[in-house]
């Protein structure tokens, strides 16, 4: 993210503009909060939803799912961001 403006990069967006402002990939990039080494977390979170159908896709994985994904890896997997209610 850091080769973004900041003005540009999606938990600003979200936060000036609000969810529905965002593209799924800018969503799930946040839910994921990093991406891997010579992986930009927007690419990680656009390839995620080409590979497995879109949110929909997404909403119906299992965890053998994500390690079986050639991106997939467990030990270098980003670890998904604490996920937190707009009122607390």
């Amino acid at each position: 993210m850091a080769d973004l403006p900041v003005s540009a990069r999606p938990r600003e967006r979200l936060l000036r503009l609000g969810a529905t402002a965002l593209s799924d990939a800018e969503l799930v990039a946040i839910l994921l909060g990093a991406g891997r080494p010579g992986v930009n977390v927007l690419i990680l979170a656009q390839s995620m939803l080409v590979d497995f159908g879109g949110v929909a896709g997404l909403l119906r994985l299992q965890a053998a799912d994500l390690t079986a994904w050639p991106t997939g890896n467990p030990d270098t997997a980003p670890a998904p961001a604490p996920c937190r209610r707009p009122d607390g």
